[in-house]
């Protein structure tokens, strides 16, 4: 990867100072949005939320009225579904009101269909990171047990399972309204990352397989930032295989300071063994 061409250095290779520089900026960018920002931002998507209910709620109403028998009474199922549209209209002037918080450039002209669209989305990541952390929590003794050699017992094993298999439909059901959400906004403002293979659906099992760390959690269109590091996945894809090479190399200090230790152990043993022996031998 240092001998690919860096398309935001003109001239020059990609740099591990380079990634570096753009970890910096990712992590400054992270800390700069305060919670008060991310809470607005929930807020907001919950609008959003609510209107994809009221939308849901008013074609599955046109359905049954529609197969609905032809002697019945029209007028209360009228009525009805002009509630529900009153709800759709003040849903959508509060929102106007309010402003946005996804306006992907603030200085250009608002564009309404984007900014719901990156509010659903978020909200869909937002709601399956949620379900990543406690997946990765609950797999954890598996993954542990494996990486020391160690024997998992049956009951402890059993109930990982149990929790998962409980949360398993539900969470397929949210991966699966993300998939469709992020298709949705690619198709509509960003067709170009549409064929990425970042971009591509995942499957319950890929799902439970991710780290959270993975750069599956890193998005240029939900960030809102324009840097390197959140527009180029080559940049993303670089600075996690830096901080995956620092905690290797973190490791191996450790490593080298346990082979020291025990080494003065073996040492310091030795010279006590020999000691006794002596003292035992020649009094």
């Amino acid at each position: 990867m240092l001998k690919d061409q860096n398309p935001h250095e003109s001239g020059k290779c990609f740099t591990e100072d380079f990634f570096r520089a753009q970890w910096k900026r990712q992590r400054d960018f992270e800390i700069n949005r305060n919670q008060t920002d991310r809470l607005k931002k929930e807020e907001q998507a919950q609008f959003f939320e609510r209107g994809e209910a009221l939308k849901s709620l008013a074609e599955s109403f046109m359905a049954s009225l529609a197969s609905s028998s032809p002697t019945s009474d029209p007028t209360h199922a009228l009525s009805m579904l002009q509630e529900i549209e009153d709800l759709q209209k003040k849903q959508n002037e509060e929102i106007q009101r309010l402003g946005s918080h996804f306006a992907v450039d603030e200085e250009a002209e608002r564009n309404p269909e984007q900014e719901k669209r990156l509010a659903l989305l978020w909200s869909a990541k937002s709601a399956l990171y949620k379900y990543a952390v406690q997946i990765q929590g609950e797999m954890q003794p598996l993954r542990d047990s494996k990486s020391h050699g160690e024997r998992l017992g049956t009951v402890l094993k059993e109930k990982i399972f149990e929790a998962l298999g409980r949360r398993k439909n539900t969470v397929t059901r949210v991966i699966k309204t993300f998939c469709d959400r992020r298709t949705d906004y690619l198709k509509n403002h960003a067709p170009d990352q549409l064929s990425l293979p970042e971009n591509k659906a995942i499957t319950y099992n890929e799902f439970t397989e991710l780290k959270l760390d993975d750069p599956f959690w890193n998005d240029a269109y939900l960030c809102l930032s324009k840097d390197p590091w959140a527009v180029d996945p080559t940049v993303r894809t670089g600075i996690h295989a830096l901080l995956r090479l620092d905690r290797a190399n973190e490791e191996m200090i450790q490593l080298r300071n346990e082979l020291r230790r025990c080494l003065a152990w073996g040492i310091h043993y030795r010279k006590q063994l020999k000691l006794r022996i002596d003292q035992c031998v020649f009094g």
